[in-house]
C-alpha cells in the first residue's frame, strides 16, 4: 500500500513539476545496472515459463516459451496447452510486434495491443534512448523507481536491493496494469505475473 502511494505522489509531481515527497533524483550511473525484464543471448536463447492466463471469465493453462533468434534480432512468444494446441505465437523484431497466429479468443484487436505492450515492456531496456534520472527512495533502502513512456503511456520501475521487483503502467495517475517479478536471475525470473486494471486478464508465469 505504501508503494502505491509513494508512486501515486510521483504521478503527482510530474504533472505539477514539484520534487517527489521521500525521493530525490540520483543519475543512472548511481544505481544497479538495468536491463531488460527478459534478456537473451546466443548461449541462453530459450526460456519456458509454465503459464495460467486468465481472460475475461475463461481460464487457459499451458507452458509459454520465449525463444530469441539471432540470426533475426527477433523474440518468439508462443503459448501452447500441454497437449500441444498454440494458443498465440508472437515475434517481436526491432521493437515491431507480429501475430503469426492467434486462436479465436486470444485475436481480438484489443487483446492483441494488450498482449503487444505487455511483450515489449518484458523485453525492452527501461533507459534505452531516454533520460537515465532515477529516483532513490529516501524511507526505504536500496529502493529506487524510473519513470519511462513508452506505448503512450507512463510505466514506473521499482527496484529494490538492486533488483527490478515492479513495473506499473499508467495513463495519468490511473493505473493499467501491475507487473511483478520475482526471483534472483536477471536475464530470466523465477515468476512474473501480470495483472490488468482496465481488461479483465491476469497472467501467471513460473519458469520450468
Amino acid at each position: 500500500m505504501t508503494r502505491y502511494l509513494l508512486l501515486f505522489l510521483y504521478s503527482i509531481s510530474l504533472l505539477s513539476c514539484k520534487p517527489l515527497f521521500n525521493y530525490t533524483a540520483v543519475d543512472y550511473n548511481g544505481i544497479p545496472k538495468v536491463e531488460p525484464v527478459l534478456s537473451f543471448t546466443e548461449d541462453a536463447d530459450k526460456v519456458v515459463y509454465k503459464a495460467q492466463i486468465d481472460l475475461y471469465k475463461k481460464h487457459f493453462s499451458g507452458i509459454v516459451v520465449f525463444k530469441y533468434i539471432p540470426a533475426d534480432s527477433a523474440t518468439r512468444i508462443v503459448f501452447m496447452s500441454e497437449v500441444g494446441i498454440t494458443f498465440f505465437d508472437f515475434q517481436i523484431r526491432n521493437g515491431e510486434f507480429t501475430v503469426i497466429n492467434a486462436i479465436a479468443g486470444f485475436d481480438k484487436e484489443l487483446i492483441i495491443s494488450v498482449f503487444r505492450e505487455d511483450f515489449q515492456i518484458l523485453l525492452r531496456n527501461p533507459v534505452e534512448g531516454e533520460n537515465k534520472i532515477f529516483y532513490k527512495n529516501l524511507t526505504i533502502e536500496n529502493s529506487y523507481t524510473y519513470a519511462s513512456d513508452f506505448c503512450g503511456f507512463t510505466h514506473d520501475y521499482s527496484y529494490e536491493n538492486g533488483k527490478l521487483a515492479e513495473i506499473i503502467s499508467k495513463e495519468r495517475v490511473k493505473i493499467k496494469k501491475l507487473i511483478k517479478i520475482f526471483g534472483d536471475d536477471a536475464q530470466h525470473p523465477q515468476q512474473l505475473i501480470i495483472e490488468h486494471k482496465n481488461v479483465k486478464l491476469v497472467i501467471q508465469l513460473s519458469r520450468i
